[in-house]
């Protein structure tokens, strides 16, 4: 069953709306039609199993048939790392949140990129 992120307040009434990249993917990519169901997460630990009652371009609307039970992991991983490269960080974060890690923390060494912070910020004002 297809996963989409949604922000908690737009789930308020039971019914949601699902724009943007998101919504693109479930129509276009999945072509899910109404009747179908989806999984929609909150990004803070809770999960809806819905229902999709229109599609139209860029936009889906759905309504909540009920809360989902999230398991706890069975373990907490931290990782320790030391940045090398900008690229290399990011490809590391994403890999290692798909694989579960709980907690990132970035280790000076003699030989990382110290001032890889600075370039983080730059990305992010642009």
């Amino acid at each position: 069953m297809p996963q989409y992120f949604i922000e908690r307040q737009d789930l308020e009434s039971g019914v949601f709306v699902l724009k943007g990249p998101e919504a693109e993917h479930a129509v276009r990519v999945m072509r899910l039609a109404p009747g179908a169901e989806l999984t929609l997460f909150d990004g803070c630990g809770k999960k809806w199993r819905a229902a999709v009652i229109e599609t139209g371009r860029g936009e889906l609307t759905g309504r909540i048939i009920g809360e989902l039970s999230v398991r706890s992991p069975r373990l907490l991983v931290d990782l320790y790392f030391a940045p090398v490269s900008k690229n290399a960080v990011q490809e590391l974060l994403d890999s290692c949140t798909q694989f579960g890690v709980c907690s990132f923390t970035p280790v000076l060494t003699a030989r990382c990129e110290h001032k890889i912070a600075d370039r983080f910020e730059s990305k992010s004002a642009a």
